[in-house]
């Protein structure tokens, strides 16, 4: 895999949520990737939030499914509005 941000952990208590938390803390981190011409990857298990990461510009590159576990949805976003080094 080429060179990227690796984006660990991002949650919101859930009485918190949609109030624009999350998006205000993923949204410096972004800036940087895009300044820098580097890639973001993450991970999810929670279905509900792959259209969350949509928004930003991230897209599902992979489903992995195991018997009697949750999937994880493997993410990728390309740097936008920057010249990729």
């Amino acid at each position: 895999m080429e060179p990227h941000w690796y984006l660990a952990l991002l949650a919101t208590d859930p009485a918190a949520q949609g109030q624009g938390l999350g998006t205000s803390l993923l949204g410096p981190v972004l800036d940087r990737c895009d300044s820098e011409g580097i890639p973001a990857y993450t991970e999810t298990q929670k279905h509900e939030n792959v259209p969350w990461y949509g928004r930003s510009g991230f897209v599902v590159i992979d489903e992995i499914r195991r018997d009697q576990t949750p999937s994880i949805w493997r993410l990728w976003r390309d740097p936008q509005g920057a010249e990729v080094h």
